[in-house]
């Protein structure tokens, strides 16, 4: 896999080096904090299941938690990012496949259906819960295990699964079509210098004109472009970001309430208790109590 970075931007280009003969990659991956990953992109449908941990995704404009069992789907033109805690990393299987290469060999009506399925996909972009989503995540565990396995004509029922998962998925799309960002992927490209900070070090004290600074942008264009991007302002991303690590913390370790308030930026505990309760609806310990429940 190759790294390119685009000159000016915080968001890299990797390249999936495909087999000539079968364009699908598969690697397995465990996600901490400290892995140092930024904003990317692949040359193909990136799709992914959580073995174990949990975290949250960046994807687009979109801040999204994960867990066991869950799927991500993610296509050729999706920034994204995962980020999940050094106490309790998360464990992934990936795979990326070029679809029209996979397919490309079916008849002209069925290759159309195919790219249509595909297409359709694009609304279940992002995280797929495991227990919602269950024939998503039974085949994609299929297919991982025939991937590793490679018995005989492991090939053949790859790509049969991998065409039953994107006619499924295609099936799925259309009571799900608001899931998709529509965020401009332009724009998402210019404030990618201040996402990735965020994504970096939202436990550290963070100013607007700083987070304007690294995009080259004035404080009044920055603002107005990040909340139309965004769809939030650039406090309130910051805020749901640290919102979210904190739940995530709650719940996946034994962090006393002060230090994951320490480690999501907050040097006073009632500012952190005051946040969380308006976001969650209950106090950090109460959150973790009903979770452990």
């Amino acid at each position: 896999m190759q790294n390119r970075p685009y000159e000016g931007i915080s968001v890299s280009y990797c390249e999936i080096a495909f087999p000539e003969d079968f364009p699908i990659s598969f690697v397995r991956h465990l996600q901490r904090y400290r892995s140092g990953d930024a904003l990317h992109f692949h040359n193909g449908i990136e799709i992914g299941i959580c073995h174990e941990g949990s975290g949250v995704f960046f994807i687009d404009n979109r801040i999204i938690p994960f867990g066991p069992g869950d799927v991500s789907v993610i296509f050729p033109d999706q920034p994204h990012i995962a980020q999940s805690p050094d106490e309790n990393p998360s464990r992934w299987s990936f795979l990326t496949v070029d679809a029209e290469r996979l397919f490309s060999n079916m008849g002209a009506d069925q290759f159309r259906r195919i790219k249509a399925a595909v297409n359709g996909g694009h609304c279940l972009s992002g995280i797929l819960p495991g227990a919602e989503y269950k024939e998503i995540s039974s085949l994609v565990a299929m297919i991982i295990k025939e991937l590793e396995e490679q018995q005989n004509d492991y090939r053949l029922v790859v790509k049969g699964l991998m065409l039953s998962l994107f006619l499924m998925a295609a099936r799925l799309s259309g009571a799900n079509d608001e899931s998709a960002s529509g965020a401009d992927a332009e724009d998402i490209m210019l404030l990618s210098p201040a996402v990735n900070h965020i994504c970096a070090h939202y436990g550290e004290e963070l100013s607007v004109p700083e987070l304007a600074k690294l995009c080259n942008l004035s404080v009044t264009h920055f603002r107005r472009l990040f909340r139309r991007t965004m769809g939030r302002a650039p406090s309130e991303y910051l805020l749901e970001v640290r919102m979210r690590m904190a739940r995530n913390l709650l719940k996946s370790t034994s962090l006393s309430v002060s230090e994951v308030a320490m480690r999501t930026g907050y040097g006073s505990f009632s500012s952190f208790n005051r946040h969380f309760r308006q976001s969650c609806g209950a106090s950090p310990r109460e959150y973790r109590k009903s979770f452990k429940l």
